[in-house]
């Protein structure tokens, strides 16, 4: 994913875009590297350090300490040391990273609690950072938002990258924006 982020600056010209303007969104184990992704340190790579302007990490995996204890353990191999350290729980996006981290209000528990941890620590360490957590939606059905223009996710992502305006003056929110899910 890093390398692909840094194709995509070097070749910017080519796809006619702004490499200034680069947005990371992904699901599962994709919201996992997105959260990756925001903490990046692209100033290392010879990249401006604001190379992600936002990002959105969907139903992502934020903290590995809890599959040390589990039968998946067998494979991945964790120790506490290394499961904080591959946990974007405990490495944050630079300041002023916009992020939304998005979970349907159907997840199991421990999969909200992740999803609301990460973005209350992005939340105090600076950047801009919303829970969305979306009634009625779970792993798999949270994805339909992306097949309407007019959903929350949809609507959060295309403000980010500014290519649509925020709401006005309570004209609330798009489709999809009613919450089961608060922040705690």
């Amino acid at each position: 994913m890093r390398d692909a982020i840094l194709w995509l600056h070097g070749n910017a010209s080519e796809g006619h875009f702004n490499p200034a303007n680069i947005h990371v969104t992904g699901h599962s184990a994709g919201g996992h590297l997105t959260a990756e992704l925001a903490a990046m340190d692209w100033h290392a790579h010879g990249l401006p350090r604001d190379l992600t302007q936002s990002a959105t990490p969907t139903r992502g995996l934020f903290d590995l300490t809890p599959l040390i204890e589990t039968l998946m353990n067998d494979d991945l191999r964790l120790d506490r040391q290394s499961a904080r350290h591959l946990s974007p729980l405990y490495r944050l996006p630079r300041k002023g990273t916009a992020i939304a981290v998005a979970v349907g209000a159907e997840e199991t528990e421990e999969f909200q609690r992740q999803s609301r941890d990460y973005a209350l620590r992005c939340r105090a360490s600076g950047p801009a950072s919303e829970f969305l957590c979306q009634e009625g939606c779970n792993h798999y059905t949270i994805l339909n938002q992306f097949m309407d223009a007019e959903a929350l996710l949809t609507q959060t992502i295309l403000t980010r990258m500014g290519l649509v305006k925020p709401p006005v003056g309570g004209a609330g929110p798009p489709r999809g924006g009613r919450y089961r899910c608060r922040w705690r």
